[in-house]
């Protein structure tokens, strides 16, 4: 309060003011000064914190402890412990180590007990010599530990991608990674998608080839000189492909998708820079790696072999090679994919993202992260879009998931793409199906399957959009009681709500399904209240199954969502709600490509809201004998935080 005076009161005792020997008596204590931070932290203390630190972003109490001893100021502190083994002269602070103390600062007014020096605690005239022994401390692990010395798990923010003819992302799609490809000013940033079903770090690249294969020369791609390219047949081998040309000593790929009417695909050469992942959410990731350079694209229709061999298969003579690499445009600035797997031997590759930051030293295993959460707006048509979801380089668990027992599943050997050619093979994550449970309601009965003898696998594929591709059978139970539950809650809803189909590419994206039951759709007046709005959401939510609960080898079971509500937002900012809609992704193998019996491929709507981690360590804990490694899932989160 104002004109309050400064106590008079004395310690029990002497009455001295603080630090004196206690002798004399009756004096007021001056007034006290803000303290600065002072290094109470014992040496054993920055060992504990460093050997136990668990990555989760979570402030441990021993690691509370260290930040008194830094130069920065809170808040503003090393990311992890290990960047003080890397330069501890750079982070801890000589002067807070002056004054340390083995115990608390004492208040006026409170008798001040005698304190033992713990072990290991500087006092006052040893400061100096317990700066001088944490240094040598950190020095000596840093030689000890050497893999230590880097962080375990980098965190990066990814964005949600439009998908179809969407006007902003909403549903269940892919999502993109930002990373620059060079280094200094020449560096070109790109956008990637992040996919676990391909093998390549690829994207379009300005150079005399691409330039002659488009309209305008490609002004706002990285641009490729020969001393970049792979020239040799080891490192072309390493990169996934090992198709160095004849004559040229480049080192070629080609690289088709499935799409719609055949087959569209990218062709080029490998090469080797700096790359810098953005938008990093703990520790830094930029270092020497591998990549697609594309400089023309090709086009074949699904039956034509002759046209897809023709551009994957390695020449074999220079005059085949001269060329190869004519093509259509590859577009300007266009980050094709980031593929996000592992080697796990055989042909490698090492062209995927998260085989080279392992390749590259940066994390102890094959352990990758996934962890989706759905736009903002299918939520909320006020809200602003903004990324919320991540990837995982390394072991970390978002911090809601840090004690949580995850489902676990063996992962089995499945290599993807050609075993000889051009085309850069991969290993890709799948697991074995031992069953399928629909449960039952609104009327429809449970439906269920188990798979013995010939079992089929479920690929986890985060870049094919809404791909929720399930075998013929379980599509058909899907489909019956859709169209059950359907007619139940047309009726049970006339009068008050209007249930209509809607168009699936523009409302639910990429890899929707042909079906009626891919969009359902109901309008809603300009004053639909909050308790409209949810009614109608429920209304088409119930005429899907919760969940097509796919039962994994190891006994795990994966929920894949039937349906998932989204908001038809309109307007300025696409803040108003127009309608809300149910978009389903579920979908039968197509025709003639003989996936009917048992082939399971989901994407975005099995990551949306959950973590998923694989993890290719030797000898997982769960299933020691699993030589894939396995993959690690949670229930649905709401929070990617780390």
């Amino acid at each position: 309060m104002a004109g309050e005076q400064p106590s008079t009161s004395s310690r029990g005792g002497g009455g001295g003011s603080e630090g004196s020997d206690g002798g004399g008596g009756g004096e007021a204590p001056q007034p006290r000064m803000p303290q600065p931070h002072r290094c109470n932290a014992r040496v054993e203390d920055f060992v504990q914190a460093i050997v136990t630190w668990d990555w989760s972003g979570k402030i441990q109490p021993t690691w509370r402890l260290l930040r008194k001893c830094l130069k920065s100021e809170p808040g503003q502190e090393p990311t992890d412990p290990y960047l003080i083994i890397k330069d501890p002269q750079a982070y801890l602070d000589p002067k807070r180590f002056q004054g340390s103390h083995p115990g608390p600062v004492q208040r006026v007014g409170r008798a001040e007990p005698q304190h033992r020096p713990r072990p290991g605690t500087c006092t006052q005239s040893s400061s100096a010599m317990k700066y001088a022994a944490t240094l040598a401390v950190l020095a000596a692990l840093a030689v000890s530990t050497a893999v230590a010395a880097t962080p375990p798990s980098y965190v990066a923010s990814v964005a949600h991608q439009k998908a179809g003819t969407q006007p902003y992302p909403r549903g269940c799609n892919n999502r993109a990674i930002t990373i620059a490809v060079g280094q200094g000013s020449s560096a070109v940033t790109y956008d990637f998608t992040v996919d676990s079903g391909s093998g390549l770090l690829e994207l379009s690249c300005a150079s005399s080839t691409s330039n002659a294969n488009c309209p305008k020369a490609l002004t706002n791609s990285y641009k490729l000189s020969s001393s970049k390219v792979l020239n040799t047949q080891a490192t072309c081998t390493a990169a996934g492909s090992g198709c160095l040309l004849p004559g040229s000593q480049q080192c070629y790929y080609s690289q088709g998708l499935t799409g719609g009417t055949g087959f569209n695909g990218n062709k080029g050469v490998f090469a080797k820079d700096t790359i810098t992942v953005k938008n990093m959410l703990s520790g830094s990731l930029s270092f020497p790696a591998a990549f697609a350079c594309a400089e023309a694209t090709w086009k074949c229709s699904e039956t034509d072999t002759s046209c897809i061999q023709g551009n994957q298969t390695c020449p074999s003579t220079a005059a085949a090679a001269s060329n190869i690499l004519k093509g259509g445009c590859v577009g300007d600035n266009a980050g094709i994919e980031a593929g996000f797997t592992f080697s796990l031997g055989g042909r490698p590759s090492a062209a995927a993202l998260p085989e080279q930051v392992f390749q590259s030293g940066l994390i102890k295993n094959r352990t990758l992260g996934f962890c989706w959460q759905p736009p903002q707006k299918d939520s909320n048509c006020s809200a602003a879009l903004a990324s919320n979801s991540a990837v995982v380089f390394g072991p970390a668990r978002p911090a809601a998931l840090k004690n949580a027992v995850l489902s676990v599943s063996p992962l089995i050997n499945a290599t993807f793409g050609p075993t000889t050619g051009a085309a850069a093979s991969t290993h890709t994550f799948r697991s074995n199906v031992a069953g399928v449970y629909i449960p039952g309601g609104n009327g429809v009965q449970p439906w269920k399957t188990s798979y013995n003898g010939s079992v089929p696998s479920v690929l986890w594929d985060s870049g094919a959009y809404g791909s929720s591709e399930v075998p013929t059978p379980v599509f058909n139970a899907f489909l019956n009681y859709y169209t059950a539950a359907r007619a139940k809650a047309v009726n049970e809803w006339s009068g008050i709500f209007t249930i209509s189909n809607c168009d699936a590419k523009k409302l639910c994206g990429s890899n929707t399904p042909p079906g009626a039951h891919a969009c359902q759709y109901i309008a809603l007046p300009s004053n639909a209240t909050a308790v409209h709005r949810v009614a109608a959401r429920n209304a088409l939510l119930s005429m899907y199954p919760p969940s097509i609960d796919i039962q994994l080898e190891g006994g795990a079971i994966a929920p894949l969502p039937a349906a998932f509500a989204v908001n038809d937002c309109q307007g300025s900012g696409y803040t108003s709600q127009a309608g809300v809609a149910v978009c389903s992704y579920v979908q039968a193998p197509p025709a003639g490509t003989g996936g009917g019996a048992g082939y399971f491929w989901v994407a975005g709507p099995w990551f949306t809201s959950r973590f998923v981690q694989f993890d290719l360590s030797p000898s997982p804990p769960e299933f020691p004998t699993a030589t894939a490694g396995v993959i690690r899932f949670s229930n649905t989160i709401a929070s990617c935080a780390f």
